[in-house]
């Protein structure tokens, strides 16, 4: 008789979890999208919560075991949130898109908390009220740079402020090829004076280790001037100061009465937080406007209408390079694009590689397709004449495809196409699963508003948590553990519970289907998610006829203390993991979606 309930709870265990790898099955001939997971995902959710409220809670208070379910509730909740915290923090976050979501705010959190704190390092931030430093700390644009990445250029529009978090950062004059160059650690701000001034930076700004950087936009700076008395003194003091004389007379070539001149109308519009440009950036708007239709050489910019490249045109600022002059070299990070205003530009691809010299003439973008996939420039390239080039930042560029719709379509087209493929397989010489997991987070990305991950960063979550499959997996585990438990203990006291079985067959099937598609996109491979969800329908049966086995003759109290376990852990489950994913992927129509699992449970409750 026992041997005989073992093995009946082992099968019931089974069949609850054998739509765990029919979910990974599924993705062989279907990959839904989020909006069909997303009501799945809530749907299953409906059914385990009418299942564990029939099941578990109502059977416990029945019995007149409130205090010990009520208990086991307790405790099961927060075993669950204690170990799912434990199992995230080493990669498990990666099994599901709500829980990256969450992860990736916690990070942002921490990273804001430390923002406020590199701000109060700088004199001119010193005195502000807290909610003045968390207003600038939120604008605060988190940026990475390697060892060797350019952060600014000669030239370039001094529109942020840059804060060094960590790392160091080291500027230089080209002017003055002797010059000793000067370091910038931890609170440093390399071309404050450009930026108070609104001026065009004077020096190259390069990482000289791995640098993580605050970059606060000037707009927000002069908003939050406006509106702050103590920021408002604090920047009058400066545009008042010697250094910001000398700043303009020696490094910007202004005469003393052009300085006396802007320094008048910079303190005449503190107070209105409006402070003018000392020395315009040349951008020649109009003329680019006219040129771009004829852009041959990058598809991003066809067929745009003439607001949208009205709006690139704001962005773009012009650069002179002298013949022979390099404006970039093979292995250098791809963060600008250019496009040739006159001049030519000779495209040298880099020794050992049997590819044709080419040439970028007036009217043509070049180093597009590295600068589109955010990878380190594969040509170099030089000045064949005497050159002016029209530059577009990535930071402009991301903005851009944030406010345009119709830019960050075009920008979606390019990467889906077949152009940006051979690109990445022929030229770059990745491998086509790594190109097309690298696609589908990219576009995801430019859906979303988001940064677009850069190609060498194809598996950063995957190779930053080395563990993340055996973490996803426990993280699963987890999941299932309270409901095997209960399957086998409920056996010993009655008849299998329809129900029961139903909702935790249709709430794991979207669950494993969903995990399937997101643990492929990271990488794994099918077969190694498909025995992921097959040992774990099979450690469901094993955990069933454990719990048939190990609550033989048990005290009724426990009986009610391990059902409220279980409840507690799928309560917490469902209200932490499985509703956030589902509003995540499908938005306000799972409402409907959980009332139908809800009901479809109760249904096969009827069939008892």
């Amino acid at each position: 008789m026992a041997e005989s309930l073992t093995l009946f709870a082992l099968s019931m265990g089974i069949l609850s979890a054998c739509s765990l790898p029919l979910g990974t099955l599924t993705t062989l001939f279907w990959r839904p999208d989020d909006r069909s997971v997303g009501i799945l995902m809530a749907f299953g959710g409906g059914a385990l919560l009418a299942a564990l409220t029939l099941d578990l809670v109502s059977s416990a208070l029945a019995q007149g075991h409130f205090p010990w379910m009520a208990a086991g509730c307790v405790l099961g909740g927060g075993m669950f949130v204690g170990l799912n915290n434990v199992i995230n923090h080493h990669g498990g976050f990666l099994r599901k898109s709500s829980t990256v979501v969450n992860y990736l705010h916690r990070r942002r959190r921490k990273r804001f908390k430390k923002a406020l704190g590199e701000l109060e390092r700088i004199a001119i931030f010193r005195d502000l009220k807290r909610q003045d430093l968390e207003d600038l700390a939120s604008a605060a644009v988190d940026a990475e740079f390697e060892t060797g990445a350019t952060i600014f250029c000669v030239g370039d529009p001094s529109d942020f402020l840059y804060l060094v978090g960590e790392g160091e950062v080291s500027t230089t004059d080209p002017s003055l090829p002797s010059g000793t160059p000067a370091v910038h650690r931890t609170g440093g701000t390399p071309g404050q004076h450009a930026f108070i001034t609104g001026s065009p930076h004077t020096r190259h700004a390069v990482a000289t280790q791995d640098a993580q950087i605050w970059m606060l936009p000037r707009e927000q700076f002069q908003k939050a001037v406006g509106i702050s008395e103590p920021l408002a003194a604090a920047t009058t003091k400066l545009i008042s100061s010697d250094s910001i004389a000398d700043y303009l007379k020696n490094r910007q070539g202004l005469t003393g009465e052009q300085v006396s001149h802007w320094r008048e109308s910079a303190l005449a519009g503190v107070t209105a937080g409006v402070l003018p440009n000392a020395v315009g950036i040349e951008r020649h708007r109009d003329e680019f406007v006219r040129t771009s239709a004829g852009i041959r050489s990058l598809p991003i910019f066809r067929g745009l209408s003439q607001t949208d490249l009205s709006a690139v045109a704001d962005r773009l600022f012009c650069v002179r390079y002298e013949r022979g002059e390099t404006i970039y070299r093979h292995g250098e990070l791809a963060d600008r694009l250019f496009v040739v205003a006159s001049g030519q530009v000779a495209l040298i691809p880099p020794a050992g590689r049997a590819l044709q010299r080419m040439t970028a003439e007036p009217g043509e973008a070049f180093g597009g397709r590295s600068f589109i996939t955010n990878a380190r420039r594969f040509y170099s390239s030089v000045a064949i004449d005497a050159t002016e080039l029209w530059v577009l930042r990535k930071s402009d560029f991301d903005a851009l495809m944030r406010r345009y719709p119709a830019i960050s379509e075009k920008v979606r087209e390019y990467l889906e196409g077949v152009e940006n493929r051979d690109y990445l397989t022929s030229v770059r010489g990745s491998a086509a699963r790594d190109v097309q997991r690298w696609i589908t987070r990219a576009t995801r990305s430019v859906d979303s508003g988001r940064l677009m991950p850069s190609v060498p960063d194809m598996s950063a979550h995957v190779n930053l948590h080395k563990g993340a499959p055996l973490a996803i997996w426990l993280g699963i585990l987890l999941d299932g553990i309270p409901e095997s438990l209960v399957i086998g203990s409920s056996l010993i006291r009655g008849p299998v519970s329809f129900s029961l079985i139903a909702g935790l067959f249709l709430s794991n099937y979207p669950e494993a289907l969903s995990s399937s598609v997101g643990m492929q996109q990271q990488g794994m491979k099918f077969a190694r998610v498909l025995f992921m969800w097959a040992s774990l329908m099979v450690l469901t049966g094993i955990g069933a006829a454990l719990g048939s086995i190990f609550f033989v003759g048990a005290d009724p109290q426990a009986f009610g203390l391990v059902q409220g376990i279980a409840a507690g852990a799928m309560l917490t489950m469902i209200a932490q993991t499985m509703v956030p994913e589902a509003y995540l992927k499908a938005g306000p129509v799972i409402g409907i979606a959980t009332l139908m699992g809800f009901l479809a449970s109760i249904f096969f409750k009827t069939l008892e």
